[in-house]
């Protein structure tokens, strides 16, 4: 029920802002209804103030008074203290309406009282204004004029505020954006300075990489060097070796020769000894086979 009634009064203050009055009410007076149904005194005291508000824009002063009263009881007993300020303006302007100056004039001032207590400072125009038509129904065009030059003074002051507050919300947002600015500019700059951080990283990563390829390529170069004056030395002492070696050898076969060239000398002179001694002996000897026969 809360919830539908809730919504009735949203429709019916909506429809009020429409200048629907036929339809706002209806929907008012059925969240009156349920709110009443179930006590809810807070949806009811916004309700008596809006029914009482369009009764009063329809000149239905008397039971817009009743409403008003209404919301002014309830406001107060909830301390909803903004309701009771308007609720009393609302009332004062009733009796106003009514042909009772005196009464809308005590209620104006306790609207006024209260409103400069609580520091309603947008509604204490209102106020004056409403004092001003009541004094202006009196006759009493002195405190009228007062409370009308009272309420353009408060009206010019609000605006003036209003303005002062729109100007400083301008600065406010021309600051802000001037500051979203300078950090966006600040975050460009940082980007583009660590871009070029990042940059010089890879850059000298680059160059330390080509740094490191170079010390190892010639480390690689230098022990190659070292490895290949060290087989050259290798091969130039096996070189020797083999060289001297080659010298014995040729030595030895020079001797080797020499003592065949001896060798063959003396088989020959043993030849010709042997050949000499075997003359020798056919000259002294008579032949094989004359001995054989004397044999």
């Amino acid at each position: 029920k809360y919830g539908i009634a809730t919504c009735d009064m949203n429709m019916g203050i909506a429809y009020k802002n429409l200048d629907l009055p036929e339809k706002a009410l209806e929907y008012l007076r059925d969240a009156e209804r349920v709110y009443s149904e179930i006590q809810y005194e807070a949806g009811l005291a916004q309700i008596y103030g809006n029914i009482g508000s369009l009764l009063m824009n329809r000149e239905d002063y008397q039971n817009a008074l009743s409403y008003q009263q209404k919301c002014l009881e309830t406001s107060k007993k909830l301390g909803m203290m903004k309701n009771v300020v308007l609720s009393l303006n609302d009332i004062s302007e009733c009796y106003s309406n009514l042909g009772q100056t005196q009464n809308a004039i005590n209620y104006g001032y306790a609207a006024l009282d209260s409103a400069q207590y609580y520091e309603f400072k947008k509604i204490i125009p209102e106020i004056y204004y409403t004092l001003h038509i009541a004094y202006k129904k009196m006759n009493n065009y002195k405190k009228a004029l007062e409370c009308f030059v009272l309420f353009k003074e408060k009206t010019d002051s609000i605006q003036l505020a209003g303005r002062k507050d729109n100007i400083d919300k301008l600065l406010t947002e021309f600051e802000t954006k001037e500051k979203e600015k300078e950090i966006t500019l600040l975050n460009k700059d940082k980007e583009l300075k660590s871009k070029r951080i990042k940059h010089q990283q890879q850059l000298l990563f680059i160059i330390l990489a080509a740094l490191a390829v170079i010390l190892i390529l010639g480390l690689m170069l230098l022990r190659m060097f070292v490895f290949k004056k060290r087989a050259n030395k290798i091969l130039q002492t096996q070189n020797e070796e083999i060289q001297q070696q080659k010298e014995e050898i040729e030595t030895q076969k020079n001797e080797i020769e020499n003592q065949k060239k001896l060798v063959d000398r003396q088989h020959k002179n043993i030849k010709d000894s042997i050949l000499y001694a075997s003359n020798i002996q056919r000259a002294i000897l008579p032949p094989v086979k004359f001995i054989n026969h004397i044999l």
